[in-house]
């Protein structure tokens, strides 16, 4: 998440530690998905996030939505960027984002699941995303 420099990946992290907060599915999938990685573990979100700035660790990962929302800050005094995409993994997050409306509206529940597969299709639903959030889904 910090810049590295000119290649700004993955790839750029080897040899290097990644923060990461203790016991959270994200350390399961950092460990998972990056074997190779050091992995530095972080009691809360807020001393890994200042690890970060410090300089402490080159890069830390995390729940996508909520850095980018952070990196966007003025907590994040503009020491980082976001890299090399998004990690997704039903087995560790579930099936993703979810709406949530009563069980017995099952019209309604078809009826919002055809309208975000059509907005993802023709490109609307990242315009739209990115109205609110500071960078796009994928």
């Amino acid at each position: 998440m910090r810049s590295l420099g000119r290649d700004e990946t993955v790839k750029a992290l080897a040899g290097k530690s990644v923060g990461v907060v203790a016991g959270t599915t994200h350390e399961a999938m950092l460990k998972a998905f990056f074997p190779k990685l050091e992995v530095k573990t972080f009691p809360t979100r807020n001393e890994m996030l200042a690890a970060l700035q410090e300089g402490t660790v080159p890069a830390v990962f995390s729940d996508g939505m909520q850095l980018s929302f952070w990196v966007s800050a003025a907590d994040a005094a503009g020491c980082c960027t976001l890299l090399d995409g998004a990690y997704f993994s039903q087995r560790f997050l579930g099936e993703g984002l979810a709406i949530m409306n009563r069980k017995e509206d099952s019209a309604l529940t078809q009826a919002i699941d055809h309208a975000l597969l059509a907005l993802s299709r023709n490109g609307r639903l990242n315009e739209i995303y990115l109205r609110y959030f500071p960078n796009g889904i994928f």
